[in-house]
């Protein structure tokens, strides 16, 4: 292993290893976790240490130290966190360190700059720093390379740090699956959880577009604050394991890449760029507007809930491998829906007490996608039906416990009421839901090679 010493009046600053070539093996390190800085100044009592995301704000002061440093060149050591009050001494922010490779680095082990952890009733301290330059950078199975927060120990956990790679090569795994700057997890009662850090990826092969941005946590709990994105982005930024607001005052200028993420939308939020979602929930407020088209892996895997007006681009809705939950009425130009995906309603409810009606000139539904509000309908109305099936168009079935039913109700011709849900076996078990309602108008053509259905 190689490390360094901890932060102190006499080593002031983080150090710079150069070789023409690095070789770590499987099972060594290089490793300055724990050597960063004790906190600054303050009375953030039990709050982790903060650098490239905030440390976790303790409810003892209900504060917490502000991030800094940079993002593309990190060379500050990461903070620790505070201890209960000002006679315990606070945790050590991981270390920084800088490794350039004039030709090849190879990575089969750790390179680490993690938080200090593990002291009771102390913040934990943030990640640090990790910088990194080779023409080639290779690796394996076992490459690592972090620089998070420690974990709470009946306090706050430590905030991200700050990792930054330029290479003309990478070869042998992925960045996202081995390279991260999270916030510390909870190791025991954490009373707080901190904001991740980032990983700051440059190609310097490529002409253009050489940078992106890694933003990831260790998931979307509500225990950890969401991440909020505002102002001007100007780097491709890749989104895991987190909640992010997107918020109002936001410029973006490059695509954006989500993964297993709760998303939230502000009002009026302007999304003109290619966005690209999987795993994950969106909510968009009210007046979003969709300058280009997002995506999804597919409608069981990415959910996206309209709350109120937004518009597209152009007026052509396209839903892409999706779900778009549609709470009212509207209307575009054309409605695409294709690569699995969905178009639905919420349930109904106190709020949502009518179906919606969507108009467009032209409709288009993929042979692998669905307009689908199946199960969106009411549950059973008053009655002792017990386990008979709900009723609407037609009778449901009569079971024996009561020998009885709902009766049928409703128009042939202009059908817009919900379905209405069966019967649970007493008046201790809820019912199930009937079919939600929808009425499609195309005024000029309507393609349907996928499914339409509200059962």
């Amino acid at each position: 292993k190689i490390t360094t010493p901890a932060a102190s009046d006499i080593f002031t600053s983080g150090i710079t290893l150069s070789a023409t070539d690095f070789y770590i093996s499987s099972n060594s390190y290089i490793d300055v976790s724990s050597k960063g800085r004790l906190p600054e100044e303050g009375e953030h009592w039990k709050s982790g240490g903060s650098y490239g995301g905030l440390g976790g704000v303790d409810p003892t002061t209900g504060t917490v130290a502000s991030t800094f440093g940079s993002v593309e060149a990190p060379v500050d050591f990461g903070m620790g966190g505070y201890g209960a009050d000002a006679t315990v001494q606070g945790s050590r922010g991981g270390g920084a360190i800088k490794l350039i490779a004039s030709n090849k680095f190879e990575l089969y082990g750790d390179i680490l700059a993690n938080g200090e952890s593990y002291l009771y009733q102390v913040g934990a301290g943030s990640g640090g720093s990790i910088w990194i330059e080779a023409k080639e950078l290779i690796g394996g199975s076992g490459t690592w390379i972090e620089a998070s927060g420690g974990p709470g120990y009946y306090a706050g956990t430590g905030g991200g740090g700050r990792i930054a790679i330029y290479y003309d090569s990478l070869t042998g795994f992925n960045p996202v699956d081995r390279i991260f700057a999270r916030a510390g997890y909870n190791y025991r009662n954490a009373t707080a959880y901190g904001g991740p850090g980032t990983v700051y990826l440059y190609d310097r092969s490529l002409p253009s577009n050489n940078a992106k941005l890694q933003i990831a946590n260790r998931g979307t709990s509500t225990d950890y604050a969401p991440y909020r994105l505002g102002g001007q982005v100007d780097i491709p930024i890749y989104f895991a394991d987190l909640r992010v607001v997107i918020d109002k005052n936001v410029n973006l200028a490059v695509p954006l890449t989500f993964k297993s993420t709760v998303v939230t939308v502000e009002e009026g939020v302007d999304i003109s760029v290619p966005v690209t979602f999987s795993y994950s929930e969106v909510t968009l407020k009210e007046g979003v507007y969709l300058g280009a088209e997002i995506s999804g892996n597919g409608y069981g895997s990415v959910y996206v809930k309209a709350e109120g007006d937004f518009t597209v681009a152009n007026n052509n809705l396209v839903v892409d491998g999706y779900t778009l939950e549609l709470p009212q009425d509207y209307s575009f130009d054309s409605i695409s829906v294709k690569n699995n995906g969905k178009i639905t309603t919420p349930a109904a409810s106190g709020t949502f007490t009518s179906g919606i009606t969507l108009t467009a000139n032209d409709f288009y539904i993929s042979s692998n996608s669905y307009i689908d509000v199946s199960s969106k309908g009411r549950l059973p109305e008053e009655g002792e039906h017990w386990k008979s099936g709900g009723s609407y168009g037609g009778l449901g079935g009569v079971d024996p416990t009561t020998g009885t039913v709902a009766s049928t109700f409703g128009s042939v011709e202009a059908p817009v009421d919900f379905g209405i849900g069966g019967y649970g076996a007493d008046a201790t078990v809820q019912g199930s839901r009937g079919g939600g309602a929808i009425k499609l108008i195309a005024s000029n053509k309507f393609e349907v090679y996928g499914d339409i259905l509200a059962n």
